[in-house]
């Protein structure tokens, strides 16, 4: 089962793979689908943020209740702590890197039912991406406009981890599975900084980067997918520009010097569809089954993860 959401067209669900997709978000103002998690321990329960707020749904997204009230909130996540859910989420405009206030959000819905909120960064960018140690819920890694940080008490204090990295303006990050403290993340070149993509190793605290031959100055990368098996090794990296980024893939990413292919070509083999949209990806998503998914502008399609 996948699910999509978009900036301008709500939610949508396909339980075929693609082939077919069902509107989750008839008659709702707004519509634009900024993030979106699941309970851990119950698939049904969906959470998504909205431009006016958090929404949840017990039953897959047939029907819809606003939990939070809040403005423009994204890098949502949903974690158990304490026989209760905890639903943690920043604010901003990811793709324009926007309309941030610094601020980490955490609701203990369920539990005390109250709405806290913590300084990370002084920043009006986006925060884009909080993932949750899946043993310990208090340990989080968030990246946002103002770069990379972490929590050790479920949000309270923040220590940034921004050393090595070209821009602290940052799209998706990722963990290993096996080892939290193990990142990938997608630098955004703005402005005409550098971006490119990133990578942590567990128990260091200096970024290293496996940009190697991506066009990396004035490029917006946003996205970043990895094979969890091969993490930093085998990498996707998307970036929303047509004429310098798209999509690209690199099979050695732990090498000194990685060697990055495009992957945007239409006719190019394994692609489920024809129409071109890997060549700006606004996200990457990799699934269990080995697939790739890449969405941009309300389409989305799907490929082996292979180089």
């Amino acid at each position: 089962m996948v699910y999509l959401g978009s900036d301008v067209a709500g939610l949508w669900r396909s339980e075929n793979e693609g082939a077919t997709w069902q509107y989750l978000t008839s008659g709702w103002t707004p519509k634009d689908c900024q993030s979106l998690a699941f309970d851990p321990a119950d698939a049904d329960h969906l959470f998504i943020a909205l431009s006016d707020g958090i929404y949840h749904s017990l039953d897959r997204g047939q029907s819809w209740g606003r939990l939070v009230v809040a403005a423009h909130p994204g890098g949502l996540a949903v974690a158990r702590a304490g026989g209760h859910l905890v639903v943690y989420f920043g604010t901003g405009r990811s793709r324009e890197n926007t309309g941030g206030d610094g601020l980490f959000y955490r609701h203990n819905h369920g539990g005390s039912g109250v709405l806290e909120s913590f300084a990370y960064a002084v920043t009006t960018g986006a925060l884009v991406s909080t993932l949750v140690n899946p043993v310990d819920a208090d340990d989080l890694w968030i990246s946002s406009g103002a770069g990379v940080f972490r929590s050790l008490d479920g949000g309270e204090t923040w220590m940034a981890h921004n050393t090595g990295l070209p821009s602290a303006t940052c799209g998706k990050l990722l963990a290993d599975p096996s080892q939290f403290d193990r990142l990938l993340v997608a630098v955004r070149g703005l402005g005409g900084t550098t971006g490119g993509v990133a990578y942590k190793q567990a128990g260091t605290t200096t970024w290293t980067s496996l940009s190697g031959n991506l066009p990396v100055t004035n490029v917006d990368w946003t996205a970043v997918a990895t094979d969890p098996a091969a993490f930093g090794q085998r990498v996707w990296a998307g970036s929303s520009q047509d004429a310098s980024g798209g999509l690209f893939y690199t099979a050695n990413g732990l090498d000194a010097v990685p060697t990055w292919t495009a992957r945007q070509t239409v006719t190019e083999a394994g692609w489920a569809t024809a129409n071109p949209i890997r060549t700006n990806p606004h996200s990457l998503i990799r699934l269990a089954d080995g697939s790739l998914w890449t969405g941009k502008n309300g389409n989305s399609t799907r490929a082996p993860m292979r180089g």
